[in-house]
């Protein structure tokens, strides 16, 4: 029966079975590319394992370390709202306080004003020194003080130079 030609010249059952061989190798590769690709997947599945467990390390580390720095920033806050009640009631002050006597001009001059308002300036600037004051909001508060009443004496001379030169006309 092997001898059975067809009219091509071949026989049947030799095609039939090279046909087999043929669909078998084709399998074969088909199994290989299969194996090697459920190696890859396997690898990487043990890699994302691997970075999981990393990632998980880490986080608990972070943990760690974040725990005593919270603490330490919850102290950190508690310590400064003393130190600003302390700076603004005046505890901290290293020197006393000293007394400085600011001058005040007798007489007004039009012309001296500018004078008069740098030299009360340089006299503020000279009294913040003098009592250890840095902080420029106390500076701030202190010099509207200030500035008000000089304002104010600043006027009255203005009105007692005008009714001194009313009554020498």
């Amino acid at each position: 029966m092997l001898n059975n030609v067809n009219p091509k010249g071949r026989t049947t059952k030799l095609d039939s079975v090279e046909d087999q061989f043929k669909g078998q190798d084709d399998l074969e590769d088909k199994v290989e590319k299969m194996q090697w690709t459920l190696n890859s997947i396997e690898k990487l599945m043990e890699r994302n394992d691997d970075l999981e467990d990393m990632m998980m390390t880490l986080k608990e580390e972070t943990k760690a370390m974040m725990t005593p720095l919270n603490t330490k920033i919850e102290k950190l806050k508690g310590e400064l709202v003393v130190y600003e009640v302390a700076v603004e009631k005046g505890v901290l002050r290293s020197t006393p306080r000293r007394k400085m006597v600011v001058f005040k001009s007798k007489v007004f001059k039009g012309k001296m004003y500018m004078k008069g308002v740098n030299n009360f300036l340089w006299g503020m600037e000279q009294y913040f020194h003098a009592v250890d004051i840095e902080d420029d909001v106390t500076k701030q508060k202190l010099r509207k003080l200030r500035a008000k009443g000089f304002t104010k004496a600043m006027t009255e001379m203005e009105s007692f130079v005008e009714l001194d030169l009313r009554k020498d006309m």
